[in-house]
């Protein structure tokens, strides 16, 4: 009888043993996860996935397992729907550990963001934003997030503080000239176009003097709208024959160049050569497909409704229905 104790108790000690190597294996892996997810977020994804999460029995591994399965998917731009059990994680963490507070909180703003809560996404962040001794470093990210998804959502007066904070903690040259455009649409949606312009303008003797092209042709075209909305419409037009001249009459963006002079025909009365430029616009986006085409028509058919009620001095529900489905197409498209 007492050898048969002593072999259960063996036997027990070794299935302790065991759980204990496990749980320590899984520690290991998830610590792997975290030192490649800076740079390697996929390799990190790769390990988290061979986990099976149901396995894992210490609520810390849980939390680290969730973190960090939500904060790949977020570095890795996939699908957030089923990071729920992220919510775990951020509880556990705050308080506790910094650094995860604030990427768990980051990896639960942008799960709410997937799943349709914008309001509680930009609440989330605001939250992480408002912590004190948190490390530039750890700082930036949740404002580059905060101000995205802020643009996103059109603000303008509510955004400005957070994008000129971004601006003061962005080290990388690229980025702090990135949050400086956020800037820009921030000051244009809350009405201040002077401020915008001011930015703008800056933005242009930079990428200019860097010989950054691309970016240089995009706040050129930025520029030119800012005018427009200003109500300097011969200005804008000024800006677009410029683009015209440097890129030639091929660019990428002739068609929205030619949709700006049509708006600034528009604003100035002549809605026979605001016609005369939609019609151009509209021949140049022909080739135009999926998301590119539904986002020139949202614009385009937006132009048209107007020019038809300048000249007719009525407004159809066809007109209406049409924009309707338009965006309403554009907007089930991108949340497919």
């Amino acid at each position: 009888m007492r050898n048969l104790i002593y072999l259960l108790l063996i036997a027990f000690l070794a299935v302790i043993a065991a759980c204990s190597k496990s749980m320590s294996y899984y520690d290991n892996e998830l610590d792997n996860a975290e030192k490649l997810m800076s740079d390697n977020a996929d390799s990190a994804l790769v390990i988290l996935e061979a986990i099976e999460p149901s396995d894992i029995k210490s609520d810390s591994l849980l939390a680290k397992y969730h973190y960090l399965k939500a904060y790949s998917h977020m570095k890795c731009h996939r699908s957030m729907t089923g990071d729920s059990l992220v919510a775990f994680s951020y509880s556990f963490y705050r308080g506790r550990d910094v650094v995860r507070d604030i990427r768990s909180g980051n990896a639960f703003a942008w799960y709410k963001f997937w799943v349709g809560d914008t309001p509680g996404a930009i609440a989330m962040l605001d939250s992480l934003a408002a912590l004190k001794n948190v490390p530039d470093s750890i700082m930036v990210q949740t404002l580059r997030t905060r101000v995205l998804l802020g643009n996103v959502e059109y603000q303008g007066q509510q955004l400005i503080p957070f994008a000129k904070r971004l601006i003061e903690l962005e080290s990388d040259s690229l980025r702090k000239i990135e949050a400086g455009y956020m800037l820009v649409s921030a000051y244009e949606y809350a009405g201040e176009t002077d401020s915008a312009l001011y930015i703008i303008e800056g933005l242009i003797d930079y990428v200019r003097s860097h010989k950054l092209g691309e970016k240089h042709f995009l706040y050129e075209l930025e520029l030119a709208q800012l005018l427009s909305e200003a109500g300097c419409s011969e200005e804008s037009n000024r800006v677009v024959d410029d683009i015209f001249a440097k890129a030639g009459p091929g660019n990428g963006a002739a068609d929205f160049l030619h949709l700006q002079y049509a708006i600034n025909a528009l604003n100035s009365g002549d809605i026979s050569r605001a016609s005369h430029y939609l019609v151009l616009a509209d021949s140049l986006a022909v080739s135009l497909n999926g998301n590119d085409a539904l986002y020139f028509r949202g614009y385009s058919n937006l132009i048209h409704t107007i020019i038809d009620f300048k000249r007719s001095g009525r407004i159809t529900l066809t007109h209406i229905s049409g924009l309707y489905n338009r965006q309403s197409e554009r907007f089930n498209r991108m949340k497919a």
